[in-house]
């Protein structure tokens, strides 16, 4: 058996669609992406592994089809294999009428401070049931 140490530095080598897939990433993941991205805080590194696991970036709620983009430049995680904007559950960020910023009138958007790196930033509402063209009649529109 390895030491945990090694484990951990030898994952780092793997392409994350590959180890997502391994039951050693449930156990090391928040480890090895401290190992790949050492100059990111630790909480924005738990948020990615979150997201890679398809839960939300701050709590533990599944991301269903409907989730909460930011667009966080300081809070991004990106290389050659992964890129990953933090994706938030509606009980997280919850995007309504009353919270949509003055100067924001875009249904769908937010406009207010990063939980992390407090920069304001924009919060854009993702709802993949509105995206949904199985439903459409395609021979209306084609």
């Amino acid at each position: 058996m390895l030491p945990d140490e090694l484990v951990k530095y030898i994952l780092s080598f793997i392409n994350v669609e590959t180890l997502k897939k391994l039951e050693l990433f449930k156990k090391y993941g928040k480890d090895v992406l401290q190992i790949r991205f050492p100059d990111k805080k630790r909480s924005i590194l738990h948020g990615t592994y979150q997201n890679i696991q398809q839960l939300c970036f701050t709590c533990e709620n599944p991301l269903n089809n409907c989730y909460i983009l930011t667009l966080c430049p300081n809070c991004n995680i990106y290389s050659k294999e992964i890129y990953n904007t933090p994706l938030f559950c509606t009980e997280c960020v919850p995007i309504s009428h009353e919270l949509r910023s003055k100067y924001c009138k875009i249904k769908g958007l937010l406009l207010k401070e990063c939980n992390f790196c407090e920069k304001r930033i924009i919060f854009y509402r993702i709802d993949t049931k509105m995206n949904n063209f199985e439903n459409i009649d395609k021979n209306k529109y084609f």
